[in-house]
């Protein structure tokens, strides 16, 4: 995976991994699981090898 993607993965499961100690520049991103629009699940090992961009939108 490409670094830049790499530690952006990183940075969005920070949160989610907060039990775990802090990431660090080379580490590989912990997997995790979002839903999808179309009803199931994509989880970041399922794009293993791939470029992956995350892309967050938020309503206020």
């Amino acid at each position: 995976m490409n670094k830049p993607l790499l530690h952006l993965a990183t940075l969005a499961v920070l949160g989610v991994s907060a039990l775990d100690a802090a990431p660090r520049v080379g580490d590989p991103a912990p997997d995790f699981a979002l839903d999808r629009v179309d009803g199931g699940q994509a989880a970041l090992s399922d794009f293993e090898g791939q470029v992956v961009l995350i892309f967050f939108l938020g309503y206020s």
